[in-house]
């Protein structure tokens, strides 16, 4: 779900005679790799028995779907208590495990209880052709870069220090398992599998294109777990968009799209919240850092999120809601807001309150943690100093104003900061910011009973 656009409201800008240049592509260069896997033993995906849960049913579904070739139906047993439960209402859990199935939700078909007095469940469903169709993000579309990925990832060309025989998944997994396609990738991704693609399948490519990636954003495993997640969650707000398009036109199901799978973000670049949070949690299960997809529904109308585990705390995650778009002189620039990175399960947006089942064993965790300080914890260094973008007066401010505006011009970037404070504190220190003129100020809301604004560089002039 995604519908949260920015309207000009009050906004001065410089107008100029002299054409600017193209502005700058800001993308992370990774090389094409090809690897040859040799040697791995392959296991079989273990099969869900004794289904207790609304949960075990739902996994019990993707294992279906990812095992099948065909819409046999496969059983599996239950426990007396559950039987009993879907006695009373089977087509409840039939659709919420579906919605909850990370690969349920598009592909599972049916399911039979003519053996449930023997303690048998059965559903049906397998992969079929998908993801063939995709839009083409519009020239008037600006990607707006975040300064701390800039500094935290694209200012230096860094190199991996590690192989992918290093990667924390492929010495510490449940097993080798040979995939085709995305879906498949992703299935053994988030459920601790190291995948094996099948040479010339698509998830050969996708898979190396991933790995390629990850080199990039972490290069070295000696960074912490939340600087993995950090950079990883970067990557996936400040270099994708979200598919309007496909969200808004689409003219056949949705399972044709790209946008709707990992294909979307590692082809294009562009998915709904499906795609994207797939995309989070793949890249994040290559280093054993515990994430899972969430499948929701509010309002009649369905949305995907993360779970994630981060030092010991589960935390909320919805890369989807941390990107909306600013229109100005017919041009859509997708800014961000960290507010949504690492918060709790009490979170709300003008669209979506977040409230699911699944997973439903992390929930009394995810509703006890406290939301992420980023902006305490997130220091930008400046003349020997270093200041959090939780800015306690105008010098600071002002200080982060120019250096950030500065970075944006010399690498012809629009580029963007989010700071916390004090409202005026903030709207001060703007007002005597010498380039407030050409600089696009958003209202981001607030956290922790402090003001959030992002403040475009670079990109109001033009």
């Amino acid at each position: 779900m995604k519908a949260r656009y920015v309207l000009l409201t009050s906004l001065f800008f410089l107008v100029s005679c002299n054409a600017k240049p193209s502005i700058n592509d800001f993308s992370i260069k990774i090389d094409n790799i090809n690897i040859t896997y040799e040697g791995e033993s392959i296991t079989t995906v273990k099969k869900a028995t004794n289904l207790n849960t609304l949960q075990d049913l739902s996994d019990f579904m993707d294992y279906v779907v990812f095992t099948s070739k065909n819409d046999e139906v496969v059983y599996t047993s239950i426990t007396d208590s559950f039987k009993e439960k879907l006695k009373e209402d089977i087509s409840y859990y039939f659709r919420w495990a579906g919605q909850y199935g990370i690969l349920a939700h598009n592909f599972i078909k049916g399911y039979d209880i003519s053996k449930i007095d023997e303690n048998l469940i059965g559903v049906y469903g397998s992969i079929t052709q998908y993801a063939f169709k995709s839009y083409t993000l519009n020239e008037n579309n600006i990607k707006v870069l975040d300064y701390t990925y800039y500094y935290n990832v694209l200012q230096d060309d860094r190199k991996n220090d590690y192989t992918y025989l290093d990667l924390p998944l492929y010495k510490s997994n449940n097993g080798f398992v040979n995939v085709s396609n995305s879906e498949e990738l992703f299935y053994a991704l988030a459920n601790s599998y190291y995948p094996i693609p099948l040479n010339g399948s698509t998830a050969e490519k996708l898979f190396d294109k991933m790995i390629a990636t990850a080199y990039r954003l972490v290069p070295s495993l000696d960074i912490s777990e939340y600087e993995k997640f950090n950079n990883i969650f970067n990557f996936i707000i400040n270099e994708n968009t979200y598919d309007y398009d496909s969200f808004n036109y689409k003219d056949s199901k949705h399972t044709d799209y790209e946008c709707y799978f990992l294909d979307g973000i590692l082809n294009n670049k562009n998915a709904v919240c499906d795609g994207i949070v797939k995309a989070l949690v793949s890249f994040l299960n290559l280093f054993n850092i515990e994430a899972y997809h969430i499948g929701a529904v509010y309002n009649n109308a369905g949305h995907a999120y993360a779970y994630i585990k981060i030092n010991d705390n589960y935390y909320l995650s919805c890369p989807t809601s941390s990107s909306s778009v600013y229109k100005l002189n017919n041009k859509k620039y997708h800014y961000h807001t960290y507010s949504y990175m690492l918060t709790n399960y009490y979170t709300s947006s003008k669209t979506w309150h977040y409230e699911s089942l699944c997973q439903s064993q992390i929930i009394d965790s995810l509703k006890n943690v406290t939301p992420y300080d980023y902006y305490s914890k997130t220091k930008i260094k400046i003349d020997n100093q270093e200041i959090s973008l939780n800015v306690k007066n105008e010098e600071e401010t002002l200080l982060i104003l120019n250096k950030v505006n500065k970075v944006a011009k010399d690498n012809n970037y629009v580029m963007q900061i989010e700071l916390l404070g004090d409202y005026d504190i903030i709207n001060s220190a703007f007002e005597k910011f010498k380039d407030k003129d050409s600089t696009i100020k958003i209202n981001n809301g607030m956290f922790n009973n402090q003001k959030l604004y992002t403040f475009i560089f670079n990109g109001g002039s033009l």
